[in-house]
């Protein structure tokens, strides 16, 4: 594994357990108007179409699909800046888990595809 490459992961790895542990923070000391499932939802979301939209991208198979993964991940990250306003931890935290998501499947991916 190069070692670029390898930096990436660990630092995905690494921003992938602050933003749990933000999260979970946010669970046990829950802010006013947060709702803890429905930003893990979009979390999820974002991430599933940021990483579709990413290969799509790496495989240049560029179609509908692709389309629809980029508009779920603009409104994804659109939701969570609105829902974290005034709170900059919870939105980097937040914003920072679904761009870990992506970062590390590509980077895996990439990985899975050099070795065959």
């Amino acid at each position: 594994m190069k070692l670029t490459v390898w930096i990436a992961v660990v630092a995905a790895a690494l921003l992938a357990v602050v933003s749990g542990l933000g999260l979970a923070a946010a669970a046990v000391h829950r802010a006013p108007g947060s709702d803890l499932v429905r930003t893990g939802s979009t979390i999820a979301a974002t991430a599933l179409g940021g990483t579709r939209f990413a290969v799509d991208l790496q495989d240049r198979s560029v179609s509908a699909t692709t389309g629809a993964a980029a508009a779920l991940t603009v409104i994804g990250v659109v939701r969570l800046l609105t829902s974290t306003r005034r709170r900059p931890v919870v939105r980097v935290l937040t914003v920072g888990a679904a761009v870990t998501a992506v970062v590390f499947e590509v980077a895996r991916r990439r990985e899975i595809l050099r070795g065959r």
